[in-house]
């Protein structure tokens, strides 16, 4: 069913890659809230991890998490295939966006709940700490996309702030650009997105835009 649904999204000229899909059991070794999570080292293989011993793991499972999650994974598959995921925590926040709409593209719905994890008085500052991160590759992966306190300059990045920030600003740019798909979008450049969606995303987080002098230094 997963794949008649991710190929129906694909266009013509776009090919189902060769995909292994391992699945694993590791008891509390997923997310809590569901009792699964993903994972996709390679361009050619994915790891779906369950935790049937989790209280919500039946009910994750009937909600079609299991499904989401690996269509998730399958779009970094195909990222994997031309531009990669990237090193700079701008790719990682465009890579993890396009992977969850390529969820919503396929399965419906309108993100997982990581994609809605920061209140509103949130996004100024965490919007402004991500900036200054971009163009970074030693930037710390799991504290801006699973959270906790950074150096002095950073502080605290609440969970999920990174999927929450990439799925929001990929957001921005498909509602600037309605012809476009994420399922056509796995071989676009993560700053191409930023570049055009980034003031945006700030205007609507209320996060006044920049001077045009400063503008000139940001994406």
């Amino acid at each position: 069913m997963a794949e008649q649904r991710i190929a129906t999204c694909l266009a013509p000229d776009i090919d189902m890659p060769p995909v292994d899909v391992v699945i694993q059991r590791l008891r509390g070794e997923t997310i809590p809230e569901l009792g699964l999570t993903g994972f996709t080292p390679r361009r050619s293989c994915m790891a779906i991890t369950l935790d049937p011993d989790n209280p919500h793991f039946e009910a994750s499972l009937k909600a079609g998490d299991f499904i989401r999650i690996l269509t998730h994974e399958f779009h970094h598959c195909l990222r994997f295939r031309s531009v990669g995921y990237g090193t700079t925590l701008a790719e990682a926040l465009v890579s993890e966006g396009l992977a969850d709409h390529f969820d919503r593209e396929v399965n419906g719905g309108d993100g997982q709940l990581w994609d809605h994890a920061l209140g509103p008085g949130q996004w100024p500052a965490l919007l402004r700490q991500a900036e200054e991160a971009f163009g970074r590759s030693d930037y710390d992966h799991h504290l801006w996309f699973f959270g906790g306190h950074g150096c002095d300059s950073i502080g605290l990045i609440p969970r999920w702030a990174g999927y929450t920030i990439g799925y929001h600003l990929v957001g921005a740019y498909l509602d600037m650009n309605p012809e476009a798909r994420p399922s056509r979008m796995a071989e676009t450049p993560a700053m191409d997105i930023v570049t055009r969606a980034w003031a945006h995303l700030r205007e609507e987080s209320g996060e006044p835009t920049p001077p045009a002098q400063d503008r000139k230094k940001r994406p």
